[in-house]
């Protein structure tokens, strides 16, 4: 890893270059976790979907162990976990940050998949989602309604 140089302004500001903005998937407003120890600061773009890593996948897992079809929670850049198919820390796709965007359920096939998507909304903000995701199988209210419930804790989780 390379670094790059920059002048700390006086109001103590720095400039992430555009390239490694870019790289990181880093928007205007985006949040930044700031860390630091010794003489090392480090800078994380913040996810509030992977601050709750721990439940949102024991979450999946029960879905995915009452479903038998595939689970994948995300936030805006990343799957963060994955049950029946493995994306983990695989960035998302620009349609799938599309779809989330639109900021409602969607139920759809794709090809051979079909699969139900909720939008994890907190504080008006897109934060990230649940998909459900099958290929064998029609995806049922049930499915649907545990998806619907989980993005409903989830949101919760987070706002508290």
């Amino acid at each position: 890893m390379r670094g790059i140089v920059r002048r700390i302004d006086e109001l103590g500001r720095i400039v992430i270059p555009k390239e490694i903005r870019s790289l990181m998937r880093i928007k205007d407003g985006d949040m930044i976790e700031i860390k630091f120890n010794d003489e090392v600061i480090k800078l994380t773009k913040y996810s509030k979907i992977k601050s709750i890593e721990e439940i949102g996948c024991l979450l999946c897992s029960v879905l995915y162990d009452s479903s038998k079809k595939s689970i994948l929670l995300c936030d805006t850049d990343k799957f963060i976990c994955s049950f029946g198919i493995d994306v983990k820390d695989v960035n998302i796709s620009e349609k799938l940050i599309d779809l989330l965007n639109e900021r409602k359920i969607i139920d759809s096939i794709d090809g051979d998949y079909s699969y139900y998507l909720c939008p994890i909304i907190v504080n008006s903000d897109v934060v990230g989602g649940i998909i459900l995701l099958t290929k064998e199988s029609e995806i049922v209210e049930i499915d649907r309604n545990l998806v619907k419930m989980m993005g409903s804790f989830l949101e919760k989780y987070i706002e508290e």
